[in-house]
Parts: C-alpha cells; sequence; structure tokens
C-alpha cells in the first residue's frame, strides 16, 4: 500500500489510503505485527517487493501478519450477483495468531447479509493459535459463503483445534484445500459445521488425537 517506491509501514495504513481510492491493498514481504480489519469488498494481497518494479512472489517474498489479539484477520463479505460484482480477494498471506485468550480466531468472515456472498480466500497459510487450556480456530465463518481454494490451513496446538469452523453458513466452498485440524490435548476438527452445509471438492482432511476430519453438530 502507498506508493510503489514508498509503501506505509502499517496494513492498517495501507487499508486507510485504499478505502480513499477504492483499490485493493498491496503489501510488500515481511512481518506486520498487527490486528487487521478489512472492509466489506477489499482485496487483500500479499508477496510484493518495494520499489519501482513490484514483482510478486508471495512464495519467495512472505508477507506474515501475526496478532496477539483475539482475531488477526477480520473481514465481511460483499454482497451482490456473481453476473456483475467481482468477488473480492483475499491472497497470499501467512496468517498468525499469538492471543491468550479463551478462543482466538486467527481469520474471522462474517456477513450478517442475506444477498450472494462474494469472497475468495486463496494461497493463504493460516495458522490457529498455541492456547494450552484453550480454544484456537484457524478459520472462522458465521453466516457467511466464502470460496477457499489452494490454501493451507492448521488449527494450531491448543486444547481444542479447529482448523475451519462454520456456523450458519449454507453457501461455503472448500476446495483444494489441506486443513490440519491441528495437535491438541482435548479435540482436534479438520472442519467443524453447525447449520451449514459447506461444499467439499478435492481437500485433504488431517486431525490428531482422536479428533475427527468432518465434524457436523447441527
Amino acid at each position: 500500500a502507498g506508493a510503489q517506491n514508498s509503501p506505509v509501514l502499517t496494513i492498517r495504513r495501507g487499508i486507510e489510503l485504499a478505502q480513499q481510492t477504492g483499490s485493493a491493498v498491496y503489501v510488500t514481504a515481511g512481518p506486520y505485527s498487527e490486528s487487521v480489519n478489512l472492509p466489506v469488498g477489499m482485496s487483500l494481497y500479499g508477496g510484493f517487493t518495494a520499489g519501482t518494479s513490484c514483482l510478486r512472489n508471495p512464495v519467495a517474498q512472505v508477507t506474515t501478519i501475526t496478532s496477539d489479539a483475539d482475531t488477526t484477520l477480520t473481514t465481511g463479505i460483499l454482497s451482490g450477483s456473481p453476473a456483475t460484482t467481482a468477488a473480492a480477494v483475499i491472497d497470499g498471506l501467512t496468517l498468525r495468531n499469538t492471543g491468550l485468550a479463551f478462543r482466538t480466531t486467527t481469520l474471522a468472515i462474517i456477513n450478517t447479509s442475506s444477498s450472494s456472498p462474494l469472497l475468495e480466500v486463496r494461497n493463504n497459510l493460516i495458522f490457529g493459535g498455541n492456547n494450552k487450556d484453550q480454544t484456537s480456530v484457524a478459520v472462522f465463518f458465521q453466516k457467511a459463503g466464502p470460496v477457499l481454494v489452494n490454501n493451507v490451513i492448521s488449527g494450531g496446538n491448543s486444547g481444542s483445534s479447529i482448523g475451519i469452523d462454520l456456523r450458519e453458513s449454507p453457501l461455503s466452498k472448500i476446495v483444494h484445500n489441506t486443513v490440519y485440524g491441528g495437535r491438541s490435548t482435548q479435540s482436534s476438527y479438520g472442519v467443524k459445521a453447525k447449520d451449514s452445509s459447506p461444499v467439499l471438492i478435492n481437500n485433504i482432511l488431517v486431525t490428531d488425537n482422536g479428533g475427527k476430519d468432518l465434524i457436523d453438530d447441527q
């Protein structure tokens, strides 16, 4: 964010500037210690170099966002017709949470609209926290229907760990992801769904310590 040869120092500031122009946020490689609230409909891309060339390679130029808050990255969902409205995108990031609250979440996607939701979360590494006796969640949906594509997701190492936790999210699509429930002392879930019927296509689901690949606790 900011100018290509003079990026601003925080993602929050980049979001403020992007709101003024209606553009996406493009983040250079490096560690960012902050909790981010991404506005509805705004896209966030990681893996860029600073400078006039502004080259992108998220694998070699890693953009990591880490927070000790309850949630690392929170966003709503752009609603509209898929035929006329481009999807917002979260792409090429490494997301981590180091919080010590009773329940921590790395990526939260929340939407109270009944319209068609549009958000693609793709090509990210998303890690839940390490809360010894608490609950860590890597990805949480609440009344949301994003598309998750080609992400590596781990619930973390906690008392209870969850890779993807869906609540009232019947429109969600989970495609070509590797999802680890995490290494927990109590329970581990790859995908936990309540009042949801997600579409799962060609994912790898792995749990530990007697956990379940897919739990539907309606």
